[in-house]
């Protein structure tokens, strides 16, 4: 019996000549053309010519044992038989054996000269076995060394246990998004290999430097790069790991094939850099869930590109492009669960779109996900937490993001929005205990640099507040809470002009009146000027153009408690906005010591919140068990 590497070279059945490699079916001059995956169900019934599948042995086959429904594998074979003219009810090719599954009637027959089958191939001490459903390799150059960068031969060293995650490149014309999409996906199946801590940078790897003085940089010991280049209907990868111990090339790694398995071909890079890393027998690495068209997979890597560049052309243009990721493939959980962040950002962005119009969006949009692909449940409760947070449901939006931090693969954004919870109610060094978390995945990220700067000054560590904000500054980032935070830093450090600069160009940037900030910074840094900035605040505070949480914050600043509580009284609901973490932070000392502040706790639900943790409100500080 043929083994599925040799079909996957071709096979003849009945006057069709069947090239899995090109996802095609010719009959003399006639061709039709498969999508991946029901090609991939007639290879692994041809492996098993006249032998009968169930439906849970193809399921293992194609799909990895991935929970998927009957309706994906009936799709695969009613495409099967459209293209090759089959009947279900008089079939030629494929029988379908009630309450037992399928199986190929027509014989398969080989190409002469065909080798004989090879039960498993070993390249470079990494087995490479011929599982059903594994990406079609056209020229598989995979060479594990253990080499300086000079070709000087080096012994093994002690095992990796993290790595830094480079972007790949894009020769020649190959599209950025497929690179960025491939670099994504990418890490995210690196994020299942055990014990190994992974690291995305945004940053192409460094020019200069050495290798340890980069790696000292991330805080990693492997550093991994590599290009995906695309010529025509081919994709080429090309991976380097290296050990920055000691310079050693442990993996140089070469793949190619149809640009249609992409995916596929990211999961096998990712298997044999895990083990290269961690030295150790580590499991196939699947990714979760996977696209099955490259059609889906290039709008999705589209999708991602654009939300990753946070403005509101990028956001919208990226909820286009997962909502057609989920119309070419309604199965792919990831394309809903990005949509969903999507939606649930688009309001920081356009003031005019509805917040709770967005979280509905969000919901149905995740629920649909779930109910299409099981695995994004745990991941799913990031967009749930961040609902429940925004509508004040702290016990729920806890539970939530618990879930998706302790998820099989845990994204940044699942540690930096958690962060922005603990801190809301309170708990800030926890809130920096993920903020940490984030960073460490994510360090080149704008948004994770300044999540990390703010959790570090509401728990008085100036001095690391100071270096990461001063680094977030010099990045794009619209983010309100940031300047804000910044904007107190500063005052603290005694840097009252930069201070001043910082708060004209975010009220400027959010299309607010700024002519007010001067004075009140200065009566913030002088009690001697203090009453003129008390004056001037009444009349911006008066025209109901600033937030509920600046007022609140600015009245604390300029010692007028009564002033701040009222403003803090008229906050309709303390979950919609995540800049109410402020109050908890050292600036805020006097409002937390109003005789009305036990019951603004009260009114927010946080007293109830921290009775069913274990923590309570005493002597102005959070205390918890």
């Amino acid at each position: 019996m043929s083994t599925y590497t040799d079909l996957r070279k071709g096979f003849e059945l009945g006057p069709w000549k069947v090239l899995p490699d090109r996802n095609l079916l010719r009959d003399g001059e006639r061709e039709e053309h498969l999508e991946p995956t029901p090609m991939n169900v007639l290879v692994v019934l041809a492996a098993r010519q006249g032998e009968v599948l169930s439906k849970d042995e193809l399921n293992d086959a194609v799909w990895d044992g991935r929970a998927q429904g009957d309706e994906p594998l009936q799709r695969a074979i009613a495409q099967l038989r459209e293209k090759l003219g089959d009947d279900a009810r008089n079939p030629t090719f494929i029988e379908t054996i009630t309450r037992r599954g399928y199986r190929l009637k027509t014989p398969v027959i080989l190409p002469q000269g065909t080798p004989p089958p090879v039960a498993e191939t070993a390249v470079g001490g990494f087995n490479w076995v011929p599982w059903a459903g594994a990406v079609v390799v056209v020229a598989l150059g995979v060479v594990l060394l253990n080499v300086f960068r000079d070709g000087s031969p080096r012994p093994a060293g002690a095992p990796m246990e993290s790595v830094a995650v480079f972007p790949f490149q894009c020769p020649g014309n190959t599209a950025e998004y497929l690179c960025f999409g491939f670099s994504e996906e990418l890490t995210s199946t690196l994020l299942q290999a055990q014990n190994i801590k992974v690291v995305k940078s945004r940053n192409p790897m460094p020019a200069s430097g050495s290798d340890q003085e980069i790696a000292a940089t991330l805080n990693v010991v492997g550093l991994l790069t590599g290009s995906v280049q695309q010529i025509e209907e081919r994709v080429k990868i090309s991976a380097e790991l290296v050990d920055a111990r000691d310079g050693r090339v442990v993996l140089s790694d070469t793949l190619e094939g149809s640009v249609s398995d992409i995916f596929r071909l990211q999961e096998q890079v990712a298997s044999v850099i895990a083990r290269s890393i961690s030295g150790s027998a580590q499991p196939v690495l699947r990714a979760a869930s996977e696209p099955t068209s490259f059609e889906a997979f290039q709008a999705y890597a589209r999708g991602q590109l654009e939300f990753d560049v946070r403005n509101l052309a990028s956001i919208e243009r990226s909820i286009e492009l997962f909502e057609e990721t989920i119309r070419l493939d309604p199965l792919f959980g990831p394309a809903y669960l990005r949509l969903a962040y999507a939606y649930l950002l688009l309001p920081d962005y356009d003031p005019n779109v509805s917040a709770e119009a967005m979280y509905e969006l969000a919901t149905a949009r995740t629920d649909a996900g779930i109910q299409a692909d099981p695995s994004i449940l745990e991941p799913a409760g990031t967009v749930f937490g961040f609902i429940h947070q925004q509508r004040g449901e702290w016990l729920r939006a806890t539970e939530a993001f618990e879930m998706a931090v302790s998820a099989q693969t845990v994204y940044p954004i699942a540690h930096h929005w958690y962060s922005r919870l603990l801190g809301t109610v309170g708990r800030l060094d926890d809130a920096l205990t993920h903020a940490r978390r984030a960073h460490e995945l994510d360090p080149d990220s704008a948004v994770l640099i300044s999540r990390l700067a703010i959790a570090s000054f509401w728990v008085g560590d100036l001095e690391t507040a100071g270096r990461y904000f001063a680094m977030a500054s010099k990045m794009r980032l619209d983010a309100p809470i940031h300047y804000l935070a910044y904007s107190l830093y500063l005052v603290r450090v005694g840097e009252i002009d930069t201070a001043k600069l910082v708060a004209r160009a975010t009220l400027e940037k959010n299309q607010m009146k700024s002519g007010w900030t001067d004075t009140i910074i200065d009566g913030i840094a002088d009690p001697a000027l203090r009453p003129a900035a008390v004056e001037l605040f009444e009349q911006v505070a008066a025209s109901g153009l600033l937030p509920r949480y600046i007022q609140v914050t600015v009245w604390a600043l300029l010692d007028e408690a009564d002033r701040a509580m009222d403003a803090a009284r008229q906050i309709d609901a303390w979950g919609e906005s995540f800049e109410l973490e402020v109050i908890f932070s050292p600036d805020l000392a006097v409002l937390r010591a109003h005789p009305d502040f036990p019951l603004l706790l009260e009114r927010s639900g946080l007293n109830a919140y921290w009775l069913e943790i274990g923590c309570a409100w005493e002597g102005g500080r959070l205390a918890c068990e």
